[in-house]
């Protein structure tokens, strides 16, 4: 769990669910290795390793377990800008099997996709500017798609187009996203922000 306003990341679990342990980050905002400044999304690989949308710093960092000291994902530290190496108010992150790091990239209506190592991202696609104007998440199914919840809409981009189409129309959900997740069998869930409820669409039987 992040504290948007303490700048700390909490883990909570059954030993410790009142108070929590501190796991990264102090009081304070900061652009240095063991600190964060806006952790709008955050995802755990498969390994456990903690991904961080440090939407105002421009980066998404990278924390490793048992390490207090974060390396950057993408993005260049406290430098926004519209090179494949920068990001521009980033917010929704994904990391797929391959630990290939899926980036919102808001600031410049665009989704990059970073390689495991590799500072340069690969351009998936831009989106019209404005369609997000709150914040932006997004997922992956296993056929490489990519799904992006914001605005109340559901988009997907699939690897065979540069383009997204909108397959779930904003009037079934809220203006502003907060978390997007799919099932096996391809059913979309959200996570709406201004209730307390989570959607599911059938993409199959177009209800919702």
């Amino acid at each position: 769990m992040v504290g948007s306003m303490t700048y700390r990341l909490q883990k909570y679990d059954s030993n410790n669910w009142v108070n929590g342990t501190t796991i990264f980050g102090e009081s304070v905002c900061g652009s240095s290795v063991n600190q964060f400044c806006g952790c709008i999304d955050i995802f755990v690989d498969r390994q456990g390793a903690i991904y961080c949308s440090d939407n105002a710093m421009h980066r998404v960092i990278k924390i490793t377990p048992n390490n207090q000291y974060a390396t950057v994902a993408a993005g260049v530290t406290n430098t926004s800008g519209s090179q494949l190496n920068q990001l521009n108010n980033p917010q929704g992150i994904f990391v797929d099997a391959n630990y290939t790091l899926y980036v919102i990239d808001a600031g410049n209506s665009r989704i990059l996709a970073f390689s495991q190592g590799n500072p340069y991202g690969r351009y998936l696609f831009y989106y019209s500017s404005g369609i997000y104007m709150g914040y932006a998440f997004l997922t992956l199914d296993n056929s490489g798609s990519v799904y992006t919840f914001g605005n109340g809409t559901v988009n997907r981009w699939t690897p065979s187009t540069s383009i997204s189409t909108s397959i779930v129309p904003g009037t079934y959900f809220s203006y502003y996203g907060v978390r997007i997740r799919l099932d096996s069998k391809g059913n979309i869930y959200t996570k709406p922000a201004t209730y307390d409820g989570i959607n599911k669409y059938n993409i199959v039987s177009n209800t919702c």
